[in-house]
């Protein structure tokens, strides 16, 4: 899929970071561009791949397909799954209290 940054309508300089902390579970706002280490060491955490799949919902149990296709158009209303490009296989994901980290 391609490659995105997400920057916060909320506040100027601030991106969407994932794979943070020991865990590399940690999801963040931070400023992508602030001519030091996260512009320079960990860039790859503030990119995101989208990838369209054929689930019909977002279960834990359930097994999803990527479509291989580049050229595929995302539809409205189609379920996506946003990959975090630090490392392999970190998705972007909400806990039961709402809050947003990597798995």
């Amino acid at each position: 899929g391609d490659t995105i940054y997400l920057q916060s309508n909320h506040m100027d300089f601030l991106w969407l970071t994932g794979g943070r902390d020991e865990t590399n579970t940690g999801v963040y706002t931070r400023n992508r561009l602030d001519n030091g280490p996260e512009q320079y060491s960990v860039p790859t955490t503030y990119e995101w791949k989208i990838q369209t799949t054929v689930a019909t919902t977002p279960s834990e149990e359930e097994e999803v397909v990527v479509i291989a296709v580049e050229e595929v158009c995302i539809e409205y209303g189609q379920l996506v799954r946003l990959l975090n490009s630090y490392t392999e296989n970190l998705w972007l994901a909400a806990r039961e209290d709402k809050a947003l980290h990597t798995k």
